[in-house]
């Protein structure tokens, strides 16, 4: 959060204050909740620091002293957590980052930091694949599962797509034009510089509905990724009876495919584009026709 405020050029003692006020606003609206049940989404949990844990229990505490906090977690397969994440980060405009270092999955270390502050008794955890296989959806399991609300079967619940994402052949695309344009929005370090001025966030977006395959791993990738990944794979097994194994996972191992109206594609599609990128996308066109007439 202080990187965001940074970019406002805002002062510590002002993001202090601002902080401050919007707590005193939360807590105030959250004391009018009269409900049995009230859930706080927040996807960070992993990442939050010991300290950062505390301060949250003691504020939940101080807030709902008589209340039963529990703590819910939903792990994924780790190759198809990353096969999902790696298009978001490219559409946004990082490069492909280096393989093994994107968004290590630290189960144990998580797990056991969350458990030890709030106590491991409140601590549910649940497969999101599992939870995918549930008649509706993701939003139905959590709610049947999780908060415990029975017969939806007879509810009017309507399941709607969101975040769909980019196909492989659109992944290989975006992450040429990012490289080339020295792209990537706000990673530091071996993965990227900054967006040249010409560029700014989504300006790729008329590439994201090109037709192509669901993206996925290399064969590679994914076996050195769960070699890493071993003892924490283990440890979820035997703690919590969630197997991810490598032999339910799925791979490429052949080059991306380019489908038959493509260059129809493109003759709409390239217009739309900004000056640099389409530059850029046309670069890539030439060497992608060079390399497959060999």
């Amino acid at each position: 959060m202080f990187y965001l405020e940074k970019s406002k050029n805002l002062s510590k003692e002002t993001i202090v204050k601002e902080y401050r006020e919007k707590k005193e606003l939360f807590t105030k609206e959250l004391l009018q909740i009269k409900e049995e049940k009230l859930l706080i989404s927040g996807e960070d949990i992993w990442g939050m620091e010991e300290n950062e844990l505390l301060n949250m229990q003691l504020f939940l505490k101080q807030t709902f002293p008589n209340a039963l906090i529990k703590i819910i977690l939903c792990t994924r397969n780790p190759s198809e957590y990353i096969s999902s994440g790696l298009p978001q980060a490219v559409q946004t405009g990082f490069m492909l980052i280096p393989p093994y270092e994107f968004k290590m999955i630290p189960f144990i270390w998580a797990t056991k930091k969350i458990a030890s502050i709030f106590n491991i008794d409140n601590l549910m955890i649940y497969d999101f694949e599992d939870a995918k296989k549930h008649n509706l959806g993701l939003v139905g399991y959590f709610l049947e599962n999780v908060l415990q609300i029975k017969n939806l079967g007879t509810s009017n619940i309507k399941i709607l797509r969101d975040n769909d994402s980019i196909t492989d052949l659109a992944v290989h695309i975006i992450k040429y034009i990012n490289i080339s344009t020295s792209s990537s929005l706000f990673a530091k370090g071996q993965d990227g510089g900054t967006l040249k001025y010409e560029r700014y966030l989504n300006d790729t977006q008329a590439l994201w509905s090109l037709k192509g395959d669901k993206f996925k791993l290399d064969k590679e990738y994914v076996k050195e990724l769960y070699k890493k990944l071993e003892p924490e794979l283990k440890w979820l097994k035997e703690n919590f009876n969630i197997d991810y194994n490598i032999e339910n996972v799925t791979y490429t191992e052949e080059r991306y495919k380019i489908p038959d109206n493509f260059f129809e594609t493109i003759k709409k599609t390239s217009v739309k584009l900004s000056r640099i990128v389409r530059r850029s996308f046309y670069e890539w066109l030439c060497k992608e026709i060079q390399t497959r007439k060999g």
